[in-house]
């Protein structure tokens, strides 16, 4: 009996674990951004979550560090660090939908010289960095398609500021920068799946 308590047993953590191994490898896999030729907004919008959870995780991880996050410093510096932010146009009721695409489009390709800053400072996260990166590279092409008129121009993504401006002599500066980068761009992209659900309306 013992025995057969013991095989019923091993049978069932067999099937849970087979079973967790198909849902991770099921929300890891890449979300499908065009469907019968065409962007899916749900699809977009459902990425810049994924974007913004991952980034997510790593703010949380980083804000361990004690009286990092909600430093008196925090405001002044992000003055200074010359953030992409998300305008009214993609948030108020005069909600323009070129326009605010269009930025976004921008903006995600700009924060590309944050990235690069993040994966010196961050190097035991690079993996996942990386990843997070290229994500965000395929959703400013999905955002770009998704513009009524995207045209081939090309698309000022100048920050004004370099990886190197954004280095310090100072530690806790830099990771103060490194925890400001980090929660800028969460919060960029939790207003970006906003936006991009406004966008199908």
């Amino acid at each position: 009996m013992a025995g057969t308590s013991f095989y019923l047993t091993s049978i069932q953590l067999l099937v849970s674990l087979a079973i967790a191994i198909i849902v991770k490898s099921v929300s890891s896999a890449p979300v499908s951004l065009v469907s019968s030729g065409s962007i899916n907004t749900n699809s977009v919008s459902s990425m810049a979550k994924i974007i913004a959870e991952e980034a997510g995780e790593l703010y949380e991880q980083l804000c361990a560090t004690p009286n990092l996050c909600g430093s008196s410093m925090e405001r002044s510096l992000k003055v200074e660090l010359k953030l992409p932010e998300i305008t009214d146009k993609c948030l108020s009721k005069e909600f323009n939908k070129e326009q605010c695409l269009h930025e976004i489009h921008r903006d995600l390709l700009r924060f590309e010289t944050y990235f690069k800053f993040l994966k010196e400072t961050l190097k035991s996260e690079g993996e996942k960095l990386a990843s997070i990166q290229r994500q965000t590279k395929t959703l400013a092409e999905a955002v770009k398609k998704m513009e009524n008129n995207p045209n081939e121009e090309e698309v000022d993504t100048n920050t004004s500021i370099s990886v190197e401006d954004l280095h310090s002599k100072d530690a806790w500066n830099e990771k103060l920068t490194t925890y400001l980068i980090l929660q800028s761009f969460k919060d960029y992209m939790i207003k970006t799946t906003r936006a991009i659900r406004n966008s199908s309306i």
